[in-house]
Formats: C-alpha cells, sequence, structure tokens
C-alpha cells in the first residue's frame, strides 16, 4: 500500500539568512554518519579524491563534474598519524536528481538500465511509499530534490572539504540525516559494516571529544563483512589495534581558501 511521505517542515527557501561563506565549512564535532552534506568545489591545490572501494574501480579519481553535489557519510577515521583533534577522513557516497528524473521514470526503468540498478532513491516529500520499490527515509531534514544514493563508489574525502548542506543561518551538518535503518541497509548494499549511529541526544560533541573517538584509519577490508546482512551493518567498527597507513589514499587537504569560496558563494 501506498503512503505520501509528509512535507518537510524545514524547506529550502526560508526566511532565515545565508550563512557567510567562512561559516559554510562543516564542524568536525557535528559529523555522524548518514548526514548529507555538501561536497565544495575543487581548489586547484587540493588533492585527488579516490574510490577506495574493495575490488573496485581501480585508479578511479573523481572529476571536475563531481564536485558540488551532495554526498552521505558513511564511515568517518581519524587522518592516520595525525593527533590533531577534528582532522577527520570520510567515506562517502554521492547523490544525484539524474538531472531531476520523475520517480516514476525510475520505476518503471530501474531494472533495465544500469544507471538506475547501481543506485537507491530517497523518499522525497511528494513521493508516495511503494511497498514494491525500495526507498531511504530521512530521520528529520529534508532534500531539495528527489535525489539516488549512488552505490559505485567509496570516496574517501577530507572534512575540510565538505559544506553544510543547508547554507542558512541556524544549520548544521547532521540536520538532514537518514534514518537508522535506512543508513544500515545502505551500508549492507555497499558490503561494509556501519559506524554508530548514534540518537539525537549524542549528536553534539566536541571536536576533542569526536577526535579521541574516532577510529584511527584502518583497512579498508577490515570495513567489509564476508556475509553482507541487516546484523553485520548494525555492528561497531572499532578495530582500533589494526592501522593501515593510507597516506596515498588520504593525504592532507588544506583548508578551505576563503577568496576561492567566495567567488563560487556569489554565484551560486
Amino acid at each position: 500500500m501506498a503512503t505520501a511521505f509528509p512535507l518537510p517542515t524545514d524547506k529550502w527557501v526560508s526566511d532565515r539568512p545565508m550563512l557567510p561563506v567562512e561559516k559554510l565549512p562543516v564542524l568536525p564535532e557535528e559529523i555522524r554518519v548518514g548526514s548529507v552534506v555538501w561536497l565544495r568545489q575543487r581548489f586547484y591545490k587540493d588533492e585527488d579524491i579516490t574510490c577506495v572501494r574493495r575490488g573496485h574501480c581501480r585508479n578511479f579519481k573523481l572529476e571536475k563534474e563531481g564536485y558540488r553535489h551532495p554526498l552521505v557519510i558513511l564511515k568517518f577515521w581519524q587522518r592516520s598519524g595525525s593527533a590533531e583533534p577534528g582532522d577527520l577522513m570520510l567515506g562517502v557516497s554521492d547523490l544525484t536528481t539524474f538531472r531531476e528524473t520523475p520517480f516514476e521514470n525510475y520505476n518503471n526503468h530501474k531494472d533495465r538500465l544500469v544507471k538506475f540498478k547501481e543506485c537507491i532513491p530517497i523518499l522525497h516529500h511528494n513521493d508516495l511509499a511503494d511497498d514494491n520499490t525500495e526507498q531511504l527515509s530521512l530521520a528529520f531534514g529534508w532534500l531539495r530534490s528527489k535525489s539516488w544514493v549512488r552505490l559505485q563508489h567509496l570516496l574517501l574525502v577530507h572534512v575540510s572539504n565538505l559544506w553544510k548542506y543547508d547554507w542558512h543561518d541556524g544549520s548544521h551538518a547532521y540536520d538532514q540525516r537518514l534514518n537508522k535503518e535506512s543508513y544500515e541497509r545502505l551500508m549492507c548494499k555497499f558490503g561494509m559494516e556501519g559506524d554508530e549511529y548514534g540518537c539525537a541526544e549524542t549528536l553534539v560533541v566536541t571536536a576533542r571529544r569526536r577526535s579521541s573517538d574516532a577510529s584511527p584509519e584502518v583497512e579498508m577490508e577490515d570495513s567489509y563483512t564476508k556475509t553482507p546482512s541487516l546484523a553485520n551493518a548494525n555492528r561497531n567498527h572499532d578495530d582500533a589495534d589494526q592501522r593501515l597507513d593510507l597516506e596515498s589514499l588520504a593525504t592532507k587537504y588544506l583548508t578551505t581558501q576563503t577568496t576561492a569560496a567566495n567567488d563560487f558563494y556569489a554565484t551560486a
């Protein structure tokens, strides 16, 4: 039976003032798995963003058109060799609207077109929840358009590459977030063990606490389950004794350059 997904209470069109560009970057203490954030534009000194998914796309690098897109956070680690609070690396997957493709088109062709087979939709406020079509749900928040999570790549990015999804005053990095069940299902799609989801009461912690709580960068192999299942996805990934130097993938990213960011923000 199809049921209507309720209208969001907080819309993109808002009376709240827009944030200044220097307040757009995501704060490390607000990082939570399942959250939807924004990948800012690439600056000339930024390192490549690569795919680290096991047994997948060797030597893949995110192209220019892959930037300025929303992402969903799947995992996060303290950067290898760093003791700096909040110096986090994140495993993320990108979101797409398929150029504003209507959900009906997706539903009619999802079993035939490769691009639809390798993604999973997120319920939007105008959608009907259909028992015959698997969709993810938000715990809270809203998305500007009907969106799909791509399942092709697990991208490794530094927290300094991320902006909040909502650019209005009072926003947080966790304001748009998949619910716990949807996050666990998404991790099953990737064949990976999920991190602790955390409830709303534990969302805000200090950057120092978040730094000390973050697992060190570990072997990507250890993030995968041999037999993906919801039970496996619900287990915490906390193998602090196993470390891997991922410097070739997780090289040090520069912080946001305000001048270049202002150029983008003025035209966004």
